[in-house]
Formats: structure tokens, C-alpha cells, sequence
């Protein structure tokens, strides 16, 4: 059986939620939301006030919690639930600013990658001058050293 889990963390309190289930769920607000996988972007979000969650615990203990009010519960336990079914929290918002955001955090992905292979590049040629400059001849002469043959 696979298992999806999610870690909330509201108010200093942690909650591991093992194969969540939002069972009943009542209300609407809009919020502003963000998301740690996408730094920077906030946008309005729709979300349920009131979710009603069935679970595991840690301990495969089964347990319910009911976050109620418009809580930052409430809208975080539906975000993290929402990562384990692959929805982003671009995907709840406006269509516009999702591709927008997309199209910039690929942007920075790229930019990133290419200063990757450039430190990369740099690495293996100052690697390569090293051993061409490099005399290697101690290796041969420790190694005859350490190695003897005997006629016994």
C-alpha cells in the first residue's frame, strides 16, 4: 500500500497527516497563499473554512482532526493535501498569473542550471591543468617500494 504524508505545522504545533482524507468540508473564503516550492509568488486562493480530515499518525494510528473558523489550519491542511494529489497552488488561482510564475520560475531554473555547467566547466579544466602539471613519478616509486617479490 502506498502512503502519502503530509507534515502541518500551525501555531507550533505538528501534525503528521498519513493518507489524509478530507472527509466533510463546509464554507468558502479567499486568502492570500504562497508556497515554499515557489518563493515570492502570493496570490488569492479559494479554499474551504471548515475540513473535517481523517488519517494516520506517525504511528499508523488512525485519528481525526476538524480545523474550523477560516483557520491557517484549515487552509494548510488542504494546500498539503493538495501537493499529494499533484495540484499546485498555481493551479487554484488565476490561470494568467500561474502561467506567468511558471514561465519565470523556468527562467531561473535555467539560469540556475547554466551556472551549474559553467562551475562544472571551470572545475574540470582547472582539474585538467592540475594533472598536466602534475609529476605522477612518486606514485611509481612508493608503489616499487612497497612491493617486493620474493624468490623463496
Amino acid at each position: 500500500m502506498s502512503k502519502k504524508i503530509a507534515v502541518v505545522c500551525v501555531d507550533d504545533v505538528r501534525y503528521v497527516l498519513v493518507n489524509p482524507r478530507i472527509v466533510a468540508a463546509e464554507g468558502e473564503q479567499g486568502g492570500e497563499e504562497g508556497c515554499l516550492s515557489f518563493p515570492e509568488a502570493f496570490f488569492n486562493v479559494r479554499r474551504y473554512r471548515y475540513v473535517k480530515v481523517k488519517a494516520l499518525n506517525e504511528k499508523g494510528k488512525p485519528f481525526v482532526i476538524e480545523a474550523k473558523d477560516g483557520s491557517l489550519l484549515a487552509r494548510a491542511i488542504q494546500h498539503e493535501n493538495d501537493h499529494l494529489n499533484g495540484v499546485l497552488f498555481l493551479d487554484r488561482g488565476d490561470p494568467e498569473f500561474a502561467k506567468q510564475t511558471e514561465a519565470q520560475f523556468k527562467k531561473r531554473a535555467e539560469r540556475a542550471l547554466e551556472k551549474q555547467k559553467a562551475k562544472a566547466a571551470k572545475a574540470k579544466k582547472i582539474a585538467a591543468k592540475a594533472i598536466a602539471k602534475s609529476d605522477f613519478s612518486f606514485i611509481r616509486s612508493s608503489y616499487k617500494n612497497e612491493v617486493s617479490v620474493s624468490n623463496a
